[in-house]
């Protein structure tokens, strides 16, 4: 994405799949984590999953609210062109997991076993978590079966505001944020806009 908000995004980390969409990976504490040889995160313990095999992305960075307690950053909100490509993304994923992490390089990090090293440049999982909100982006079903065709598991994480979207998709595990307890509560704390509003 060739704007300011990516721009700063990219300085936290963040790597984009096409110049036009906001699609982007960026390997979490857990992964990096455990590529040193160091605990790895909760789906280790209850689904098997190696952390450091793991991928943490989004297909976009829009997000339908702006509550008060999420950790994004909303000043670098970045405006999307157009939306990337599921096979765009499926193909993007191994070649970026290992530019995010070129510094953890076996030979160059003496705590990464090149055996660690070689297993977190083929991940088998993928969180789409990252950032944004992913039932916003129309294509989603699709890239989530090309995921699970091609070997990976997948996990799901969103709001909740589109479950049209979400009963279509076939993740191998899905998190749907309970928010509120009522209308009034929701609209303060979520502070919904645009294909949330009327979401009660």
């Amino acid at each position: 994405m060739p704007s300011a908000p990516c721009d700063a995004l990219r300085k936290q980390g963040y790597l984009f799949f096409s110049p036009a969409s906001s699609a982007a990976l960026k390997p979490c504490l857990w992964c990096k984590r455990a590529l040193t040889g160091g605990d790895m995160c909760y789906k280790h313990q209850f689904y098997g999953i190696e952390s450091h095999r793991c991928v943490q992305m989004t297909p976009t960075l829009r997000c339908n609210q702006r509550c008060l307690f999420c950790w994004r950053s909303f000043e670098h909100e970045a405006a999307e062109e157009e939306e990337c490509p599921p096979e765009t993304i499926l193909a993007g994923v191994k070649k970026l997991q290992k530019k995010a992490l070129a510094g953890y390089n076996a030979v160059l990090d003496n705590s990464v076993t090149e055996e660690r090293w070689q297993e977190a440049l083929t991940p088998r999982h993928v969180a789409i978590s990252l950032s944004g909100e992913p039932t916003l982006y129309s294509r989603l079903p699709e890239l989530v079966d090309l995921f699970n065709a091609d070997g990976y598991t997948t996990f799901v994480v969103s709001n909740g505001t589109n479950p049209d979207m979400l009963a279509r998709c076939r993740p191998f595990q899905q998190y749907v944020s309970l928010d509120a307890p009522d209308v009034e509560t929701y609209e303060k704390t979520c502070r919904p806009m645009g294909d949330a509003e009327g979401y009660w």
